[in-house]
């Protein structure tokens, strides 16, 4: 999300509340089911928003499209536990119908597409984000947000809940070899923002 009017830019990594936080800091935004986002166009400065091809776009590709907004807005992302993670976007996934394997499976898959949180927030290996702030403190992190942008703080909606939740706690859904898997993909992650597995 880019928004003109709150002069900010939203880094938004899949599962961490990024819809729910583009609802409250700009309701005109809307999103297709393909991950498409219909705001204003970029031509004027004076909109509202603009339209992005696709919600989750890196920081590298918001700096090569849009270089005259992007190193004044203020921008921030939020990151999510990557054990957490996967299993929430497996759960999504299973809900909206375009994944019916089991869980390890969905591990393995997901392997060959990997990306890392990082990834979307550097530009030449350097983060180029003013803030991160946590999905497991996702009120307080928007807090900060809304503090930083001179705006009253807002209580979030949940958007894109998935209702159909197998097990109550992330960590029930794995294994050994799948806790593995995820640690080796996404140890970049977990280091720079010290995440451990049952957290």
């Amino acid at each position: 999300m880019i928004s003109h009017n709150l002069r900010c830019i939203l880094i938004h990594i899949p599962k961490t509340g990024g819809s729910s936080i583009t609802r409250v800091l700009d309701p005109t935004v809307q999103v297709g089911g393909d991950g498409r986002q219909f705001g204003y166009d970029e031509g004027s400065m004076a909109q509202t928003n603009v339209y992005l091809e696709d919600k989750h776009v890196s920081a590298t590709y918001l700096k090569q499209k849009y270089p005259h907004i992007f190193d004044k807005y203020f921008k921030f992302a939020l990151v999510r536990n990557p054990w957490s993670h996967i299993v929430a976007q497996y759960e999504w996934h299973t809900f909206i119908k375009t994944f019916t394997g089991r869980f390890d499976q969905y591990v393995s898959i997901y392997r060959l597409y990997q990306y890392s949180m990082l990834d979307q927030l550097t530009v030449n290996g350097h983060l180029a984000v003013d803030y991160i702030g946590r999905f497991e403190q996702l009120q307080e992190s928007f807090d900060y947000v809304c503090e930083q942008l001179g705006i009253s703080k807002q209580m979030l909606p949940h958007l894109n809940l998935n209702p159909k939740k197998k097990y109550s706690h992330y960590t029930d859904y794995y294994t050994d070899n799948t806790r593995r898997l995820v640690e080796l993909m996404h140890r970049r992650d977990i280091i720079q923002f010290g995440y451990k597995f049952g957290e």
